[in-house]
Parts: structure tokens; sequence; C-alpha cells
């Protein structure tokens, strides 16, 4: 008797998740930025270096490249946890060596959540001399339950965070990600 109890609980609680998931916007938009003490032409180097993300982000176990899409390049992050196909949208290095800008896209509307990252590095402090990287997230999280938990138990800029501190820690800093006002962009 007491495991139907248990049972009927987390169905319960699974759908009192899901009635406030329903409530709540499946869309959303946030921003994390850092400064690292290293040039901006450097950190872009390496945020744009899509098949070297294995050797300084954790998570990542390798990426597999896959056909262009529309004439830009594609590919696969294997994780811990999932695999995400992405699509560049977006490769342009600052013209004066101070920064510049990636957009990644996600192309499978068959996952729960979906969207696009934009990861900017500009310089910052005097002389330009330090980077400063801001991801904007405009994401969707399509599952009611996990729009829920998104907001209740884990952060939606939580991956945004993990991928900015290793980034920070790639340069040998410990960085604390802060909120900040997203990156207005045009698609290319």
């Amino acid at each position: 008797m007491w495991v139907l109890g248990i049972v009927g609980g987390l169905v319960g609680l699974v759908a009192v998740l899901a009635l406030v998931g329903l409530t709540l916007r499946a869309d959303h938009q946030l921003a994390r930025t850092i400064v690292v003490a290293t040039r901006p032409a450097e950190v872009f180097a390496v945020v744009r270096d899509v098949d070297g993300w294995p050797a300084w982000r954790a998570e990542v176990k390798r990426i597999e490249p896959r056909p262009d899409v529309d004439g830009r390049r594609s590919f696969v992050e294997h994780a811990r946890h999932d695999k995400v196909p992405y699509v560049i949208e977006v490769d342009e290095a600052a013209p004066d060596g101070r920064g510049g800008r990636l957009v990644t896209r996600i192309v499978d509307d068959g996952l729960p959540f979906g969207g696009h990252w934009v990861i900017d590095v500009a310089a910052e402090g005097p002389g330009g001399e330090a980077a400063r990287v801001t991801i904007t997230e405009d994401g969707i999280v399509k599952n009611p339950v996990f729009r829920a938990l998104s907001r209740t138990v884990y952060s939606l800029a939580s991956t945004q965070e993990r991928w900015l501190r290793a980034l920070g820690a790639r340069f040998g800093e410990e960085v604390t990600p802060a909120q900040a006002e997203p990156v207005r962009w045009r698609r290319g």
C-alpha cells in the first residue's frame, strides 16, 4: 500500500510541476559575462576553436563534425549526458584584433530545449589588454516540467556559467560570471 502512496505522490508532483510549467513562458533571454586578463584576440581564438573545446570544457567529451548547413559549419557536441547538434551562424573576428563574435544555434527540433548563443569577446580596460566575454542565450524550454524545474531547482544560466568558468580556468583565472545585459545581434 505504501508503494502505491509513493507512486501516487510522485505522479502528483510531476502533475503539479507540469501545471506550474504551463503557466511559465517557454522562451527566455539571459546573459552572463566575465573579464579575463588576456588579450581579446587570444581569447576569441580559443572561443572559436570549437574542435578544441574538449581540452578545456570538462563536460565536453568530443566534437563530431557534421555536413555544412546552408554553407555554415555544423557539429555535434558530445557531453556527459547528451549530444547536441549545432550550426555556427556567425564567426567574425573583429578587424582590429580586439575580439569577435561567435553565434551557435541548436539544430534539433526534437530536443526538449533549443535556441542560440551569442558569444561576444570585446576589449576591456585601459589599452584593451583584457577581454570581456559575454554569452547571451535566446532559448526555449519546451517541456513544461523542465520549465518549472528550471525556475525552481536549477538555474537557466548554469550552462553559461560553467562555460565561462571553464574559459577563465583555460587562461589560469578563477572567474565569477555576472549577469549582463543581453547582446543585440542580427542574423547574417
